[in-house]
């Protein structure tokens, strides 16, 4: 059984998720390792729900980073953010906050310069917490935080212009010289 879960572990890790099942098997008293594998391999064929029904009575760490990935194929970001807490992965849990749109969270996970970022878009304040929403009449936060990105990008390619100009005329000296 050893030699069958460590063979097993080898052909997870290569993707081999169908030669996994078959070293495993089907008998129905699978041990929390046995279970944790064929989630591993669903999770490899893209059937998230099948590895959270693997997963629903498995407990730690690794069983928690499973759930997380298996929510993150299902579109359930804050979801997963949660599992990635939960089992100490603090950096993966701050992308899942920000892939859900949960700036505050994000920031509050997030590395400096996540949390500077999101205070730049105005998606959050210099504490860390979500801005007020707009006044009426007025674009909305994603809207208004578009719009700066947008000058940003503009500001940017004009000073990238201006460079280009100045390297063009130093590398083609004037008839003068």
């Amino acid at each position: 059984t050893d030699l069958r879960h460590v063979l097993a572990r080898s052909l997870l890790r290569e993707g081999f998720s169908d030669e996994a099942r078959r070293l495993i098997g089907n008998d129905p008293s699978k041990t929390p390792a046995e279970r944790m594998m064929l989630a591993q391999a669903a999770l490899l064929d893209f059937d998230a729900p099948g590895a959270l029904d693997l997963l629903e009575n498995s407990s730690g760490d690794k069983a928690l980073k499973l759930r997380a990935d298996a929510l993150v194929m299902l579109g359930r970001h804050d979801e997963a953010a949660q599992m990635l807490l939960l089992a100490k992965a603090t950096e993966p849990a701050a992308a899942e906050a920000w892939r859900a749109g949960n700036w505050e969270e994000a920031a509050r996970l997030g590395s400096e310069e996540t949390r500077d970022l999101l205070e730049e878009l105005d998606l959050v304040g210099e504490n860390g917490t979500e801005t007020a929403s707009a006044e009426p009449g007025q674009p909305s936060l994603t809207e208004a935080s578009l719009q700066r990105a947008q000058s940003l990008l503009e500001e940017s390619q004009a000073i990238r212009t201006t460079l280009a100009d100045m390297l063009t005329d130093v590398a083609e000296p004037s008839a003068d010289n």
